[in-house]
């Protein structure tokens, strides 16, 4: 392991959502990047037991494009790299010109996808199957096109902290690379950083990401699966090789070493830059989010500042309090009611305990800031002032934590009524969709066979096994309303098939019924002649017979 006192910062830095990039120059002009944590992160215990856990193949991973680390200290991680733009660069540069084009999207997804595979394979023996927070941060190319990956085995820290309470919503940039399963809370493996890796290849390819819009409507996106139908715009090859892995789940996925043959395939035979021509290019331009260093940086802007005076030591044990007092106070609300906000006195209370929230986490916010700027405090009058700050905080947090409570309490209590309904709703729509399923499906079973009729009755039932498990009765009714939908389409193309059937027997009926008739006169028509020349043949015999004498 290097010093951190050996290193320098130096170059650039290139901002990020929860943690930045920022480059290195060791003693002898070697070149490092460190990945330098948020405040808000800094300190967070799952970042020091990811680190203890893997720290063994983290400094000597042994697979070629993930880079080893070299040092750590409060959040700042250093790693050996090569001279690189990262892909968020990249993307923030070429996208005014409507992206860098398939090509190096497909060669990233091929070259960056090996390493992902094998480094899962290595470390799974450390129990770990994927990199963890794959996004374009931590994905660097060099200018003959190598991939490097930076931060394997770090813990999503943001998603973390989102799934202990639901309040902390990450920033959307934070969430726009994340599968399906790590918003659930589940295992992942390397197919799901092939699928992170597959939306920031679409994102460099086109310049805009596959999730658009705030945090909450990419959480939704995000959680929900909704990539493959996020595609249009996106070139045909570059479509056609993501969407087999961009499935909700991973067990939809295809076997990721075929899969990449495959995206290696599309790669040689695609259009437009190579990706080392994107990093040649690019290099001549500064991102939308990467700035130039100040000259005179030092590794303690990145880690905070050195101890602080030893004479004002005895008012940190009372800031301290207020600031855990205002914390209990935001601790002691607990979980909100799960409430339905349709009711207008439902929606009002919620609206008022959110108001109330929202003061509390001001005031938390307030303290926790008075208590880290004394911890940088080498003033005393400036630190007696920031406890005052702090108890202030603390008395708004406990006055604002009674309002949630009160409001709260009343949106439950009005949330009865809701409930009722929500249930009944969600019942009516479930139970609409399924009978229009089962009507298709009589029709169909009736029919016999007709694609189109399957293939829109596979689509019903899907949408009806998303209703089935929505958690809330909306979710369940769009879900619903779509296959009913589907079910309706399917039934539509039965009964347009009987009638192109029917009108078909009906042509052939008629056409029958022609000939028929046209059969029997013409037998008409040969009686009719034989008979006249049988009379003529009579009248002609009876003329030419002798007089009687």
């Amino acid at each position: 392991m290097v010093r951190l006192e050996e290193m320098k910062p130096h170059g650039r830095r290139v901002r990020g959502p929860v943690s930045d990039l920022v480059e290195l120059r060791g003693p002898t002009g070697d070149r490092s990047h460190a990945i330098a944590y948020h405040d808000a992160f800094r300190d967070d215990p799952a970042l020091g037991t990811g680190l203890d856990v893997l720290r063994s193949f983290l400094e000597l991973p042994m697979v070629d494009g993930i880079a080893p680390l070299r040092a750590s200290r409060r959040g700042f991680l250093v790693y050996a790299t090569p001279d690189v733009r990262t892909v968020r660069e990249l993307i923030g540069v070429f996208a005014e010109e409507g992206g860098g084009g398939p090509r190096a999207a497909l060669e990233l997804i091929e070259r960056a996808g090996r390493t992902i595979v094998e480094a899962a394979r290595v470390a799974e023996h450390h129990g770990v199957r994927s990199h963890g927070s794959l996004d374009p941060w931590r994905v660097g190319v060099s200018a003959d096109g190598s991939v490097t990956l930076l931060g394997y085995g770090l813990p999503p820290l943001e998603v973390v902290d989102f799934l202990r309470d639901e309040r902390l919503v990450p920033p959307a940039d934070a969430l726009r690379y994340a599968p399906p399963e790590r918003l659930d809370g589940e295992a992942e493996e390397e197919r799901s950083d092939l699928y992170a890796l597959c939306l920031m290849a679409v994102e460099l390819c086109t310049g805009f990401p596959v999730y658009r819009g705030d945090a909450r409507a990419v959480l939704d996106a995000a959680g929900a699966g909704d990539a493959p139908d996020l595609l249009t715009g996106v070139p045909q090859a570059l479509a056609d090789a993501v969407r087999p892995m961009l499935a909700p789940y991973a067990s939809q996925r295809p076997d990721p070493l075929r899969w990449l043959a495959t995206v290696a395939s599309a790669a040689r035979r695609a259009e437009g830059r190579t990706l080392g021509e994107l990093v040649e290019e690019g290099a001549q331009y500064l991102s939308d989010v990467e700035e130039d260093l100040p000259p005179g940086a030092s590794i303690d802007d990145f880690v905070g500042p050195p101890p602080k005076d030893a004479r004002i030591d005895a008012l940190e044990p009372q800031l301290r309090a207020q600031a855990a007092r205002a914390r209990e106070a935001l601790a002691g609300l607990g979980d909100p009611p799960a409430v339905d906000d349709a009711m207008p006195e439902v929606a009002a209370a919620t609206s008022r305990a959110e108001e109330a929230l929202a003061d509390v986490v001001a005031a938390v916010d307030e303290a926790e800031v008075a208590l880290e700027a004394f911890a940088a405090c080498a003033d005393f009058a400036v630190a007696n002032n920031l406890l005052g700050v702090a108890t202030a905080a603390a008395d708004r947090a406990v006055s604002a934590a009674v309002r949630v409570s009160t409001a709260r309490a009343e949106a439950e209590a009005a949330d009865l009524a809701a409930k009722d309904r929500a249930a009944a709703e969600r019942q009516a729509v479930l139970g609409a969709a399924e009978e229009a399923i089962a009507r298709a499906e009589e029709a169909l079973e009736a029919f016999g066979e007709l694609e189109e009729a399957e293939a829109r009755l596979g689509a019903a039932r899907a949408a009806m096994r998303k209703a089935s498990v929505a958690r809330d009765h909306r979710s369940a009714e769009r879900a619903a309303g779509r296959a009913t939908a589907a079910a309706e389409a399917a039934l539509e193309a039965v009964v347009a098939a009987k009638e192109k059937a029917a009108a078909e027997l009906r042509r052939k009926a008629e056409h029958e019924a022609r000939e028929k008739a046209e059969h029997e006169a013409r037998r008409r028509a040969e009686e009719e002649r034989a008979r006249r020349e049988a009379e003529e043949e009579g009248r002609q015999e009876g003329g030419s017979s002798p007089p009687r004498g």
